[in-house]
């Protein structure tokens, strides 16, 4: 088997699962809907097409049985209901399993599930065997239909892992082909012949009961550099003018379509991921260049300092060119949800909708990548936790159907990502009894409400009172943060009794460059993120109080805001001590502010992360660190977190 074509296979046919689960999900709250059954009987035909042409014969015989019951469906011999959704459901996780298998030497289909969908998609065709012939007028609905295909091929068909064969096979096991021509003039003379290139051009006619859709399918694999013409004939053929597959005064149909090439192409993740490390490199050796010329006093030249200019802006512009071919819109992993939160709903018996809002906000493929866990785990949650039963709900005068709702937006150069629900909301007291029976704080200890809500984020906390397949085990919620802080990001709670919860995460647009602020403090320097930064400020020596107990402040327009020591925290000397004799860089985080205390300002500049975790443990109130143009390494203050150390 081709490992080029089977990689293709499986790449396409977990995109179409995606669009299959989707659909699926839309007809069982419209199952009336012909369009979305229309949708789905393609989708899966597709699957089996290609399945066929990948060689995956396992897979191609199996999603035969799901094709057949959803042509019963189609024809009128079964209804969409409960009972045919679930196997269609089920059949759509076998086939993820079965795509799983192809990729992972070790993973193994459940075979008892397997056999069970099998014989319930058996069963079906089964019963309408057994129905009366008069149910349906058969003549009506098998009609056949004439269509006229000319596959021209490219020169390169075969490096492609493609045999021609293949697709003929697969048309014939669609339809009766009732007559096939070959075109022979593209062959060369014998001695200019490449036996590795193809120069087939074939026509045909095939006759059945099959849809336009059908026979674009089976082309998906070959639609980019082939040229696949496909014309509906059935009035011509019935009239006795379309006998000819050469016949050039067959006109073209409306239906007619020319598979060229799309404008869009694949890449694989790790060739994106090597282009941004180049990407990086080049800024961080573009520092390195005005570092030098200003060290060499030329920056004084003018006309040099007119192509530096020039460089940078080619520079910033590739940076966010290429920062947006990263990005994606978060809508396709919000989606996958709507299962989940069906499947788990069912399961406890409540009624659950899950609204999705801000599709179309983009965030970087890697952070969409690695947010999806925790997602699905608080949605878990959600659902588990927070949503009350019918029963529960009608007794405090809620609707019986409860809602978590997802949404993603942009604000102040953040990603922000809300799950909230309408449920029963967190329970203070009951957080704080099962925290101190696990030993996670004392029984007088003084904690103010949304410390005590952050304590759902301690590992082995469960206010669970027994142990289910999604809660109960207190491992989750932990890991939850973990995920996101190492993401670079901050999830803050707030909830309600009865009224609901709502999880609040930020997370950075990117995790490989940001616009920062270099500063100084005493011989170190130091960058904060540019979208942190509400200004800068020189303080008075009677705006500077300090309160015993609580710290250094410093008021600011008449508002108050604590005064924090970087070099206090991390035991920098020589730096300022006098408050007066430094600036005041005023940052904001969810809301709350605090001034920190820097020795000089040294300019804003696009930092390059560099990920800590290789090296060293999580360090609180750092992002990460970045290379200088002098060759030295700067650490990226982690603002949320700096924050947050402030106010405890």
């Amino acid at each position: 088997m081709d490992d080029e074509l089977l990689r293709t296979f499986v790449e396409e046919s977990e995109e179409l699962l995606v669009e299959l689960e989707q659909n699926l999900l839309a007809l069982e709250k419209d199952p009336d809907n012909d369009e979305l059954l229309k949708e789905v009987f393609r989708l899966v035909h597709t699957i089996k097409g290609s399945s066929g042409l990948a060689g995956c014969e396992n897979i191609t015989n199996f999603v035969h049985l799901a094709e057949d019951l959803l042509e019963q469906i189609r024809n009128g011999l079964l209804r969409v209901d409960d009972k045919t959704l679930e196997v269609l459901f089920n059949t759509h996780d076998i086939i993820s399993d079965m795509l799983q298998a192809l990729v992972f030497a070790d993973y193994q289909v459940n075979s008892e599930s397997l056999t069970l969908t099998k014989n319930k998609l058996k069963a079906f065709s089964n019963e309408t065997i057994n129905q009366p012939s008069n149910s349906i007028d058969n003549s009506e609905v098998r009609s056949s239909k004439f269509y006229k295909i000319k596959m021209e091929f490219s020169t390169g068909l075969f490096k492609t892992g493609t045999a021609p064969l293949l697709l003929l096979k697969e048309l014939d096991r669609l339809g009766d082909i009732i007559e096939v021509y070959l075109d022979l003039t593209r062959i060369p003379d014998f001695f200019e012949i490449k036996p590795e290139e193809c120069y087939l051009t074939i026509e045909l006619i095939i006759k059945g009961n099959i849809s336009l859709e059908d026979l674009e399918d089976i082309f998906v694999f070959v639609e980019i550099d082939n040229k696949i013409k496909i014309e509906d004939i059935r009035d011509e053929y019935q009239r006795g003018t379309g006998k000819n597959p050469n016949d050039k005064a067959v006109k073209q149909r409306q239906q007619c379509k020319d598979l060229r090439g799309k404008n869009t192409i694949k890449v694989a993740t790790e060739k994106l991921e090597l282009l941004m490390n180049s990407v990086a490199e080049l800024l961080i050796s573009q520092a390195q260049v005005k570092e030098r010329v200003f060290h060499k006093g030329l920056h004084s030249d003018q006309d040099l300092e007119v192509s530096l200019n020039n460089v940078d802006k080619r520079i910033r512009n590739l940076q966010e060119e290429f920062m947006k071919i990263r990005m994606v819109p978060i809508g396709d992993t919000f989606l996958r949800f709507r299962r989940l939160v069906r499947d788990l709903s069912r399961e406890q018996n409540k009624r659950v909708k899950l609204i999705i809002k801000g599709k179309d906000t983009e965030l970087d493929k890697t952070i969409i990548e690695k947010i999806s866990d925790p997602l699905k785990h608080m949605l878990r949650n959600a659902v588990d936790h927070g949503i009350e039963t019918p029963e529960e709900r009608s007794q405090l005068g809620k609707p019986a159907e409860g809602s978590i709702t997802l949404d993603a937006y942009q604000r102040e150069g953040y990603i922000i990502i809300e799950i909230s629900d309408d449920g029963r909301g967190l329970n203070k007291e009951k957080i704080r009894k099962s925290a101190v029976k696990r030993g996670i704080i004392y029984e007088d200890d003084p904690l103010a409400g949304e410390d005590i809500y952050n304590l759902i984020f301690e590992p082995g906390l469960s206010t669970s009172e027994s142990v289910t397949e999604t809660s109960g085990r207190g491992v989750g919620m932990d890991v939850v943060r973990n995920e996101i802080e190492a993401l670079r990001g901050s999830i803050v709670i707030s909830t309600s009794k009865d009224q609901g919860t709502s999880y609040k995460i930020k997370l950075p647009l990117t995790l490989a460059i940001i616009d920062g602020m270099s500063i100084m403090i005493g011989s170190e320097c130091f960058i904060i993120p540019i979208n942190a930064i509400m200004e800068f400020y020189q303080p008075a020596e009677d705006e500077i109080k300090t309160v015993t107990g609580k710290g250094e402040s410093v008021r600011i327009r008449g508002e108050y805001l604590n005064l924090f020591r970087l070099g206090k925290l991390f035991n920098i000397r020589g730096g300022v001590e006098d408050p007066t004799e430094g600036i005041l860089i005023i940052l904001k985080d969810d809301g709350k502010k605090i001034g920190l205390l820097v020795d000089e300002i040294l300019g804003q500049e696009q930092a390059v992360v560099k990920s800590l975790e290789d090296n060293y443990v999580n360090i609180q109130g750092f992002a990460g660190a970045t290379i200088l143009g002098d060759g030295s390494v700067a650490m990226i203050i982690d603002v949320s977190s700096l924050i947050k150390s402030a106010f405890r």
